[in-house]
This record gives structure tokens, C-alpha cells and sequence, in this order.
């Protein structure tokens, strides 16, 4: 290992290493139960800050596209004091604003607990954690940023998406968006939650649809070739990450939002985000990415066989598996035959429908899990009980 590999991978470690110190101290660690008289977190300073939060996500989510079309436009991987190009401050900036609302809102809830004698820091973020969690994400993300630029500077061009600062950046980024979704539930409980706040969660989980679809996929989209080491990839991982990417935001939606077609909405949403980004990069002069993998077709399979009654859920889930895998291969096999970076044969497409199904069906039984917890009681809570609720007026 040479010297910069060396402190790259060291920086990372001490952002990771900071990340569970505080994850441990702040939500783990033993600490006195919260008091059932404790104050009560403003109501409408909660749903402000979802909605700022929200919009420091889209405002990461541009970024993160931004920087990777200007990477292939212009053939240049920033690093040193070139590494914060304007991708890279649109991306962290974002990062930045959520600590300061995440922070904002502790502050806000310290003094209230203070005033009430509950001195106890641990108390206040265990009493809203939403606002922690997206506190600690962002400032994990933040510390990664000289570790992120000595893996640009060891890589250069060959500098993947899955590279280990970027995963773990966009790890967090994910759990900021579930914080999110979190807050915005528990200010509008279930039996209060109108068509508005049922959309924001919608549009909510299409984002996080195209932004866990940008993490997967975004390398094979670019015109200008993929570099070696997104080429030796297997065929048939390209259509089966991004069926992957986009079951997620509309599986979550069947759980959290009482629509009838709340997976097929969620998969347009993921889409006009996608629309979105592409207008943006025109207007801006960028390079623009290929079209996207389709799966509507699977998010409307999953509408159909998920309304349907089942005595087992193993069942329905396996029921929801195949029929997303077939929805989502229809279009997408062969569109991945036609990409001009791919060679797909027969049996890449053996083992794109088969690892479909099978990521599918793990993807049906996490949302059964998860989405009772976001949705805080709402809908589909059913077997697993949702988190303590943090008392918001």
C-alpha cells in the first residue's frame, strides 16, 4: 500500500470511526429514560424542517448528477485543492445545510428539555432522533470529504461510483432521507395526513428511487464509454441494479401511503425527477446521460398483486417478487441488449431474471419491515409495531 493510498484509507476510517462514536454515544449508549412530561417539540418548526431538509436532498441529488456528467465531459477527476469544484460544493454544501437544520432543531429542543431540567444531550436526540440522525449523517459525510479527495486523486478517471467514500456517502445520505420521511410522519399522523402530506412523502420516496438509481447505474449512462473497470463488470448486473433501485421507493410507498396506486405514482415521480435532472444538465450546458432502465411496468405489477388477499405473507411477497421481475424485464432486457457499453447474452439475461426476483423479494420483505417504522402507525402497520413516537405539538 503506497502512502496516499495509505491516508485515503485512513481518512475514511476516522470519518467512519466518528460516524458510530457518535451513533453509540448519541442513541445506543445507556442514559437516563426520557421523562413522560417532557416538552414537546414544535410542530410547525418540525414540518419547516422536513421541508428544508427535502430540498437539501434534491439540492444533493443535482449535485451528485452534475458531478458526474462534467467527470465525463471534461475527462477530469478533481482532487487537492481542485476538489472542490462546483459539483462537489453543490453536493456537500447540501450536506452542510442538513447539519445546520438537523443542529437547529436540537438546539430549539435543548433549550425547551433545559428549561424543564432534563440536562441529559442524549435525552434530547433520543426525544426527536430524526433531527440526530440526519445531524450525524451529515457530519459523517462532511469528515469524509479529505478521504474523498485522496481516492479522486489516487484514481483519477478509473474513480468509480462504488467506490468506498461515495458508498458510504450515499449510505447516509439514504439515512437522511429516511429521517426525513420519519419527521414529516410524525408531524402528520396517520388519521391527520391529507392528500398534501401524503404526496411530499410520495415525491419523497421517487427521489430516493432516483437517487439510489444515480448510486447503482449512473457509470453505464453516460455517452463516451465506461472506464475499464465499469466495462469487466457482468451485463446483466446493469439491468438488475437499476430494477433494484427503482422497486425500492415504490415498494415503500405500498407500506407507508394508503393509495391504491401508490407504487406506480411513486415510479412516475422517480421519473419526472429523472426528467428533471436531464432539463437541468441541458440548460447548463452538461453532458447528458443516456435514457434510463423503464420498471413502470413492475410498479404497476406491484400495485395490482400486492391489493390482492393473501393468507401468508411469504406469499405475497413472492408473489410481488415475480411479478415486479416480470414488469420490470419486459422493457429492460431488452433495452440492456441495445446499450452500446453492454454485450449482453443469453445468459446474462438468465441470471438479470433470476437475481431480479431474488433482490425483489428481499426488497418486499424489507419493506414490510421498514415501512411500518416510517410510517410511524400509518399505513400497512400491521406486523411490525412502529418506533416510540416523539411528542410534537
Amino acid at each position: 500500500m503506497n502512502q496516499i493510498t495509505g491516508q485515503a484509507a485512513a481518512f475514511s476510517a476516522i470519518a467512519a470511526t466518528i460516524f458510530l462514536g457518535l451513533t453509540w454515544v448519541l442513541f445506543l449508549s445507556p442514559a437516563p429514560a426520557l421523562p413522560a412530561n417532557r416538552p414537546a417539540f414544535p410542530r410547525n418548526l418540525a414540518i419547516a424542517i422536513a421541508a428544508l431538509l427535502s430540498l437539501a436532498v434534491l439540492q444533493s441529488y443535482t449535485g451528485g448528477f452534475w458531478d458526474a456528467s462534467l467527470h465525463v465531459k471534461t475527462g477530469q477527476v478533481p482532487a487537492g485543492a481542485d476538489f472542490l469544484w462546483p459539483p462537489h460544493v453543490l453536493l456537500y454544501s447540501g450536506f452542510l445545510i442538513m447539519l445546520a437544520l438537523g443542529s437547529i432543531g436540537l438546539g430549539v429542543l435543548g433549550i425547551r428539555m433545559l428549561r424543564a431540567g432534563v440536562r441529559d444531550p442524549r435525552q434530547w436526540v433520543r426525544a426527536v432522533p430524526q433531527l440526530g440522525l440526519a445531524a450525524v449523517a451529515s457530519i459523517y459525510v462532511l469528515a469524509s470529504i479529505p478521504g474523498d479527495a485522496l481516492w479522486h486523486a489516487i484514481f483519477g478517471v478509473d474513480l468509480t461510483a462504488w467506490s468506498p467514500p461515495h458508498l458510504l456517502i450515499a449510505t447516509m445520505m439514504f439515512v437522511i432521507f429516511f429521517a426525513t420521511i420519519n419527521l414529516l410522519a410524525t408531524a402528520y399522523p396517520a388519521e391527520k395526513r391529507g392528500a398534501g402530506s401524503q404526496f411530499w412523502m410520495v415525491a419523497l420516496l421517487g427521489l430516493l428511487g432516483a437517487m439510489i438509481y444515480l448510486t447503482a447505474v449512473i457509470e453505464w449512462e453516460f455517452p463516451g464509454g465506461t472506464n475499464p473497470v465499469v466495462a469487466a463488470r457482468p451485463g446483466w448486473l446493469y439491468p438488475t441494479l437499476a430494477g433494484a433501485a427503482m422497486m425500492i421507493g415504490p415498494m415503500l410507498a405500498r407500506r407507508i401511503v394508503p393509495w391504491r396506486w401508490a407504487a406506480t405514482l411513486t415510479s412516475a415521480v422517480a421519473y419526472l425527477f429523472r426528467l428533471y435532472i436531464v432539463a437541468w444538465l441541458s440548460l447548463t450546458g452538461n453532458l447528458l446521460p443516456f435514457l434510463p432502465v423503464v420498471s413502470f411496468l413492475g410498479a404497476i405489477a406491484i400495485d395490482l398483486v400486492d391489493g390482492a388477499q393473501y393468507l401468508n405473507p411469504w406469499v405475497r411477497r413472492l408473489a410481488i417478487a415475480v411479478a415486479y421481475t416480470a414488469g420490470h424485464s419486459i422493457l429492460a432486457l431488452p433495452f440492456a441488449a441495445q446499450h452500446p457499453y453492454l454485450s449482453l447474452l443469453a445468459p446474462d439475461s438468465i441470471w438479470a431474471v433470476v437475481s431480479m426476483a431474488a433482490i425483489a423479494f428481499l426488497i418486499a420483505w424489507a419493506a414490510d419491515a421498514i415501512g411500518p417504522v416510517l410510517a410511524r402507525n400509518g399505513h400497512a402497520a400491521k406486523t411490525t409495531p412502529a418506533v416510540v413516537e416523539a411528542r410534537l405539538t
